[in-house]
């Protein structure tokens, strides 16, 4: 039953992994949309920076003064909004699901690699040990001395791999809501 369990979560993990392709696209759109959105801003603040030579130039004139301050109002509003929702969208998205990806899912990926590499090893030293001739006691109780580490081993990698599968898989949920519901 547990190795079942271990599997369902392992493809589990797999099926989130090609999802994470269609994430990473969109952690990567995000980016370029914060770079325009940079642009934009800079260029609306210089358009909002011309209004206001305009101003100093028609001085003298109430009418034109009184419509270039509502519009530069209006526009320095908008800049200030967009300014936010550049700001949350980098750190919603860009910076925290960047941040899970790299950290959480490659550190999953990492444990599974030494995971089934100490399997291997583990599996050949149950090999090794089956085949040593029980009348040569040293070589004997060297194989079971190394079994007896490689097992222990084994036994700790394996929680540690069950342990982080079973915090992705609770944490993947959070981090992909609180991404979307922070914006």
């Amino acid at each position: 039953m547990p190795v079942l369990v271990l599997e369902q979560n392992e493809n589990d993990l797999l099926e989130f992994e090609t999802k994470i392709d269609k994430l990473l696209l969109i952690v990567k759109l995000c980016s370029i949309m914060v770079e325009i959105g940079k642009s934009f801003i800079k260029a609306k603040s210089n358009f909002i920076n011309g209004i206001w030579d305009l101003l100093v130039y028609f001085k003298d004139d109430p009418l034109i003064i009184s419509s270039l301050n509502r519009i530069v109002h209006t526009l320095t509003e908008l800049l200030k909004y967009d300014t936010i929702l550049i700001d949350q969208a980098n750190r919603a998205v860009g910076k925290n699901m960047s941040t899970f990806l790299r950290d959480d899912i490659h550190k999953a990926k990492d444990t599974k690699r030494h995971f089934d590499k100490m399997s291997d090893e583990y599996d050949s030293m149950l090999n090794r040990h089956s085949q040593i001739p029980r009348n040569k006691a040293n070589e004997c109780e060297e194989v079971s001395n190394l079994l007896t580490a490689t097992r222990s081993c084994f036994q700790h990698l394996t929680l540690d791999y069950v342990t982080q599968l079973s915090v992705l898989k609770n944490k993947k949920r959070h981090e992909v809501l609180d991404s979307v519901k922070s914006n």
